[in-house]
């Protein structure tokens, strides 16, 4: 554990009422404003070439020329497993018109072990810590929505799709459709 760790240890168990101010919760919440990742925001994605699933690699550039839905995410997850159902069904409806790929640092195991049982019909570029760390993610889940020049217009977090799904369940589809339609039309 690094020193940040040992310190919010040390306050939560020696100041009384911290632990209930101060839980794993509101620490990522009040990281959230900060990711790295969040200043990527209409810039082009930084360049990759990684694994999927299958044993095959893909570079970003492979993406231009048409829209781009990137889910970040891991299989310990629970937000991450609890939003698939939402983007297969975003799959669903935009067909081949979008690329839908996910991007874990889990091994192809990990990943087909879970698979198993929450399907996720996305292209899965799994091994990739690295790349994860080199752009900035902190907290999971994030879907990154890119333009056809693989720039990155909008970044969905948890608090969305918790925020989305809890109160309109049918209309979710339809908040991420009013954000990928005006980029088929570009």
């Amino acid at each position: 554990m690094g020193n940040f760790g040992l310190l919010i240890c040390f306050l939560l168990t020696t100041i009384p009422g911290l632990s209930q101010e101060l839980n794993r919760e509101n620490i990522i919440q009040s990281l959230r404003g900060t990711e790295p990742l969040l200043k990527l925001i209409g810039q082009e994605i930084p360049e990759f070439k990684l694994a999927t699933i299958t044993g095959d690699s893909i570079h970003s550039n492979e993406l231009s020329g048409t829209p781009s839905i990137i889910n970040l995410w891991f299989v310990a997850c629970p937000p991450c497993i609890e939003e698939m159902p939402l983007l297969n069904n975003i799959k669903k409806y935009y067909k081949d018109e979008v690329d839908f790929i996910s991007i874990t640092f889990n091994t192809d195991d990990e990943v087909h072990s879970l698979l198993e049982n929450h399907p996720f019909n996305y292209l899965h570029l799994t091994n990739a810590k690295l790349y994860l760390s080199k752009i900035g993610i902190i907290a999971y889940p994030k879907t990154l929505i890119l333009d056809k020049s693989n720039r990155i217009v909008r970044i969905l977090d948890k608090p969305f799709i918790k925020k989305c799904s809890e109160k309109d369940p049918p209309n979710c589809r339809s908040k991420i459709t009013s954000i990928i339609n005006p980029l088929l039309d570009e």
